[in-house]
């Protein structure tokens, strides 16, 4: 991740450590993202336990980098607050 936003000079990373609690929020999207695909797998195509969680493994793998990035961002969103004014204002320099 960038240090700064290019616009309003906002820090991505306000202290060390301020990204664990996004951690959680990876970890819940995570958690259902399993559920849904093993249950569709086993319940709906009746694939075996090991087959579901094969599939599972590969698309964790594959979209591992944009859930953390996406959890990060969802988790800096809920702490600070976006503002159009300001954004306008520091992109005319």
């Amino acid at each position: 991740m960038h240090d700064k936003c290019s616009n309003c000079e906002q820090r991505f990373e306000p202290e060390p450590g301020y990204y664990f609690g996004a951690m959680f929020i990876c970890y819940g999207w995570t958690v259902w993202t399993i559920l849904a695909i093993v249950g569709f797998c086993m319940l709906v195509l009746d694939w075996t336990v090991e087959g579901s969680f094969a599939l599972v493994i590969f698309v964790s793998a594959l979209l591992y980098f944009f859930v953390m990035r996406v959890s990060r961002s969802m988790y800096i969103h809920m702490d600070f607050r976006f503002e159009k004014e300001l954004v306008f204002k520091f992109s005319d320099k």
